[in-house]
């Protein structure tokens, strides 16, 4: 056994039972649908098993200004004929059906009282107690409702006649029905009101076109914003990207500069050797020519000791054949002495010229690198100069860089 209900669309009947909705016993239908199915005739057999035929309705002049808690709802936005033609329909099957069909005004009641006239199931979460209920506001408690009550009452009398026969016919909790008999004159202060929301209606255009104006330039702002922050975003990477190349160049001149310093350490190092083993050399060619000097002084001596014994062997060749044999021999023993000499000589004479040619190539690769030192300081000087350059204009770049991005 269920309830089926209709009169409002489902999102009224929802805001209606508020906690309650979706029930496993509630059913929500169209008019037309719970129309058809309440004018079905049921057997026998399931009159026990029969749902529960609950029609939910407004005043007509809550159509045209919706007071009911569920918000701008599809009833309010039917119009008033398919809401007479609506409201007479669901009338006469109450008329036909009985108490198996509840007539309600949504505005008299609240959701738990409905809960609790339908026995619907308690939940633990949700107490269905009527007396714990929130009472729903007095009829006609503002000024727009009953302006627009008194304005039905004098322009279309019959839908007051419908609405007093669905008050007269609908299951309320508490209180009577209501009455056009029971309608209070409209005060100063309601008119008023009522005038302040007409007033407030009728600039409502001016706000529309206000509010559209507003819309489509804080929407061009946005697009403007967004094309902004992509430049921005644009910028930043450019801004990030020529950081990381200048930080590349920085690190390459100083690869560079290293490179260069190491490279001067080195052939300062090379020059110190060169000019260790020139010493070197040239000790040793002051050596040779020492010795040379000593040969030529023995090979002057020898020459002399030949001239004295030559002398004297001119005197002894009056003497005796004996001395003329020892003269012979004494020639012959100079002679090999003067040919040892004359080689002693000529191989001291040999490794001079050698030597001063060697001399003469260390001195042509000294000063072959002396001229490679001074080009090698000509270059570093340039290089410097160069890296010293790059530095100011890095510096000066990451000065703009800076002022970019503050």
């Amino acid at each position: 056994m269920g309830v089926l209900i209709s009169g409002l669309d489902n999102d009224a009947c929802a805001a209606l039972f508020e906690a309650y909705w979706p029930h496993q016993q509630l059913h929500w239908a169209t008019a037309d649908e719970f129309l058809r199915q309440a004018e079905t005739p049921l057997q026998k057999t399931d009159v026990e098993a029969a749902q529960t035929l609950l029609w939910l309705y407004l005043p007509p002049w809550s159509l045209q200004a919706p007071g009911f808690r569920g918000g701008d709802s599809e009833a309010a936005r039917l119009g008033l004929a398919p809401w007479y033609q609506q409201q007479r329909a669901a009338l006469a099957l109450r008329r036909t059906l009985g108490e198996r069909m509840l007539l309600v005004n949504a505005e008299r009641v609240t959701g738990m009282q409905l809960a609790v006239r339908l026995g619907l199931t308690r939940s633990p979460e949700h107490s269905l107690s009527g007396q714990l209920a929130p009472q729903p506001e007095p009829p006609l408690s503002d000024a727009m409702g009953l302006s627009l009550a008194k304005l039905f009452e004098w322009s279309l009398p019959q839908y007051w006649d419908l609405f007093e026969d669905l008050e007269a016919s609908a299951w309320l909790p508490y209180g009577d029905p209501l009455f056009r008999r029971d309608l209070e004159p409209v005060s100063v202060a309601g008119l008023e009101a009522l005038l302040a929301r007409l007033q407030q209606g009728l600039q409502a255009p001016q706000l529309h076109s206000a509010l559209d104006q507003s819309t489509a330039l804080a929407t061009s702002l946005r697009d403007r914003l967004q094309k902004t922050e992509t430049a921005l975003e644009h910028e930043q990477d450019a801004l990030a990207e020529l950081r990381q190349q200048l930080k590349d160049r920085v690190a390459e001149f100083e690869e560079r500069l290293e490179q260069r310093e190491s490279e001067r350490a080195a052939m300062a190092a090379e020059r110190d050797a060169l000019q260790t083993a020139l010493a070197d050399e040239h000790g040793r060619l002051l050596e040779r020519e020492r010795e040379l000097a000593e040969a030529h002084g023995a090979l002057a001596q020898a020459r002399q000791e030949t001239a004295e014994a030559r002398r004297q062997a001119i005197e002894l060749e009056r003497g005796a054949t004996e001395a003329q044999a020892a003269r012979a021999a004494q020639e012959a023993a100079q002679q090999a002495e003067s040919t040892a000499a004359a080689a002693r000589a000529q191989a001291l004479t040999e490794d001079k010229q050698r030597l001063q040619a060697e001399l003469h190539e260390i001195k042509d690769a000294h000063e072959g690198q002396l001229a490679a030192n001074r080009e090698l300081r000509a270059r570093l000087a340039r290089s410097t100069e160069t890296l010293d350059r790059a530095r100011v204009q890095l510096c000066r770049q990451l000065a703009r860089a800076g002022l970019a991005v503050s």
